[in-house]
């Protein structure tokens, strides 16, 4: 199942030369998987809340074209692989059927004290849809 977010290209997402600078799509990504956790019904604070984390361990990313300030995007977050622990998304980010950049993000689910931990039963579902 494929999750989608939107949002709009503010001025502050923008560099010196007038598209969205290279580390702010990390941001895009981030906000777009916060958001896919909210649709499976495991909003992050109460992921944190329960003592469990995701944590990034890989971003390969690809830029493709240029967006500006006040484009249109939409950020598609895709899980590729499930394990009981963690994952690999496919992210892509467009601007109506323009791809924008896409990138394949790695993570784990850990534990406090920062040791892999089982993901939560409602991410597990996530890859049965």
């Amino acid at each position: 199942m494929t999750f989608a977010h939107r949002l709009t290209v503010r001025f502050s997402d923008c560099d010196m030369y007038g598209h969205v600078n290279n580390a702010t799509y990390l941001t895009f990504l981030e906000c777009a998987r916060v958001q896919l956790l909210r649709e499976v019904g495991l909003p992050l604070e109460e992921l944190i809340a329960s003592g469990l984390f995701l944590v990034i361990v890989g971003i390969e990313i690809q830029y493709k074209e240029a967006a500006k300030m006040g484009d249109l995007l939409e950020v598609a977050t895709t899980p590729l692989e499930m394990t009981r622990i963690g994952g690999v998304f496919l992210q892509e980010v467009k601007r109506d059927e323009v791809l924008i950049a896409a990138a394949k993000v790695k993570w784990v689910c850990v534990d406090g004290s920062g040791k892999p931990a089982r993901l939560p039963e409602k991410l597990q579902l996530m890859k049965k849809t």
